[in-house]
């Protein structure tokens, strides 16, 4: 694809106007810009065992050894998700610690969200529970405040499987979350008060099954993920008799990751397995579920004025889709000028590297003809 542009073999985490902040086999780098060297910052605080087999790509799927998300805390100060645990980094001091271990047999969170300036929350990050939990026990909602993580929402035993993000929203203060996996755990919330009081806005079907969402002034832009049926980027509306969907555009896959670029907003789909194979069938199989249309991970990005289309497609490779990871696409969190830093996945040629899709020009893009076009409202 002559838009992309593979930078090297490390992941890109974070990029601010200062730095970027590297993952590579165990260890952080950091550099000044996105296609300068890495320097070594220092090893992150695994086992000697995790981190003798992160020196295996392979292993390092299969393990799910990589850090997950990274947010920035404080001027060159990070937390990032991993290994069942949140470290901290100081990139002044160069020190990087355990500073809080995750629920038994969670291994990471799906993303960290901070709220700052919303009405009726103090100034925090949290992040929501995500594991297996094959015993439908209580998912829980933790928040750092002053350094210290505790507990502030608990959805009841039962009630959802995991949650699988979180979003601050100004427009409506309040804070979303999104929760899966069955139609009553799907769903799509929103918590006031410190998280005391969460009352449901779309919840009961694969409709409101989602992994990402953007708080706009019209409304909740989200991509579903469901591997049981076909996947569509909408937009939640209030409408008088309460919340309802508006489909954007129909999606050739399930969404986990996406991000907001300036004025656009970009969603990859992920190449997954038919999740109603039960057993060691299931950890295998080569056979895609019915909401994932072929074994491309699909890049789509735009927004609900200027419509929304296809920019990049990676074909995932051959190592099964549960045993060795989806195929997908993450990003960093940092877009360069008109170019979008993203991390592919379990996909030929461009696994475990970090690459630039190239001046993607969303509002003259999404216009051209042939293209999905929709409005918001």
């Amino acid at each position: 694809m002559n838009n992309i542009e593979i930078v090297n073999n490390f992941r890109a985490l974070h990029i601010n106007s200062n730095y970027v902040l590297w993952y590579r086999r165990g260890s952080l780098y950091i550099s000044r810009t996105i296609r300068e060297k890495p320097v070594l910052l220092g090893q992150l605080p695994l086992t000697m065992k995790q981190r003798f087999l992160c020196k295996f790509r392979l292993a390092e799927r299969l393990l799910r050894l990589e850090p997950r998300t990274a947010v920035e805390i404080g001027s060159n100060q990070y937390i990032i998700s991993v290994c069942g645990f949140i470290a901290r980094v100081n990139i002044n001091t160069g020190e990087i610690t355990r500073e809080h271990r995750y629920r038994k047999g969670m291994n990471n969170t799906m993303n960290f969200c901070k709220i700052e300036g919303i009405d009726g929350f103090d100034d925090c990050t949290v992040y929501g529970e995500y594991w297996g939990n094959n015993d439908r026990e209580e998912v829980c909602i933790y928040s750092r405040k002053n350094n210290r993580w505790s507990k502030v929402f608990a959805f009841p035993k039962g009630s959802v499987l995991h949650i699988h993000s979180i979003a601050a929203d100004p427009f409506r203060g309040g804070v979303i979350i999104l929760t899966g996996d069955s139609d009553h755990e799907s769903g799509i919330w929103m918590a006031r008060d410190n998280f005391k009081a969460v009352e449901p806005l779309l919840i009961g079907n694969q409709n409101y099954r989602a992994c990402c969402a953007f708080p706009i002034r019209d409304g909740i832009l989200y991509a579903t993920d469901s591997p049981l049926k076909d996947n569509f980027i909408a937009l939640a509306v209030r409408e008088l008799n309460g919340w309802e969907e508006k489909v954007q555009y129909p999606m050739p896959g399930p969404c986990i990751y996406a991000a907001k670029y300036k004025d656009t907003y970009i969603f990859s789909t992920s190449v997954e397995p038919d999740s109603s194979i039960t057993g060691t069938r299931y950890m295998i199989t080569y056979r895609l579920g019915k909401g994932v249309k072929d074994r491309y991970t699909h890049v789509i990005a735009g927004n609900c004025s200027a419509g929304f289309k296809e920019l990049a497609r990676f074909k995932k490779d051959v190592y099964p889709m549960l045993l060795f990871q989806f195929g997908n696409v993450q990003f960093s969190g940092c877009s360069l000028d008109e170019d979008v830093v993203m991390n592919p996945v379990g996909v030929k040629n461009y696994d475990g590297k970090t690459i630039i899709l190239k001046q993607i020009y969303m509002t003259e893009a999404a216009n051209e003809e042939g293209q999905h076009h929709s409005s918001c409202i």
